[in-house]
């Protein structure tokens, strides 16, 4: 899927140096994953509607439309993500909750669990007067763990930076961020 190829590159090799060539690849990415969802007229019509009408436009995908959720989703939370001082930006937020909400009622172990992993990150980042939530984020983070088992090794890194670094248990992170590196020269010797 084209989405999902913006997103990663813009992730893995641009994001970190370049941030606003990466907002554009996440918009490109967005795009393209809206021009797929649009084709459902439901949705079409209540993506500019207010939050409930575009929620209840959700129920008419099912499990084959996964993939377009998540990897719209996924580039818009990204997107908003290079974004956090906008409020219009924001704003759409929850939009792109409610879109990685029918992915986990659809098909929670999409992409090694990646809407648990959206889940656990946004909890752990927000404080809780803004909807923060650590025993959510765990919660969240626990159960992309066991659908990734061990095979992907992003939630690792984002447990550390967005949970740990809350929680302030530096012997956890360290040991998590250990994890990670073993199993990335694991991956490189698999290469």
């Amino acid at each position: 899927m084209v989405s999902q190829g913006f997103g990663a590159y813009a992730l893995g090799f641009v994001e970190d140096e370049y941030p606003e060539r990466a907002e554009k690849l996440y918009l490109r990415g967005k795009g393209y994953g809206l021009r797929i969802l649009t084709g459902n007229k439901n949705f079409d019509r209540a993506l500019s509607k207010p939050i409930g009408d575009f929620e209840k436009s959700l129920q008419s995908f099912d499990h084959k439309d996964v993939p377009a959720l998540f990897w719209t989703a996924n580039n818009w939370a990204s997107w908003i993500n290079l974004n956090f001082s906008n409020p219009s930006a924001l704003a759409d937020l929850p939009r792109v909750q409610l879109l990685m909400k029918r992915v986990i009622q659809l098909d929670p172990s999409y992409f090694y669990g990646g809407a648990h992993l959206f889940f656990g990150t946004i909890y752990a980042a927000r404080p809780p007067i803004l909807g923060g939530n650590m025993k959510l984020s765990k919660e969240h983070f626990d159960k992309c763990f066991a659908f990734s088992q061990e095979k992907f090794l992003l939630p690792y890194v984002y447990f550390a930076k967005y949970y740990l670094t809350r929680e302030f248990d530096e012997e956890t992170f360290t040991s998590t961020l250990g994890i990670f590196q073993s199993k990335q020269k694991l991956f490189i010797l698999k290469l």
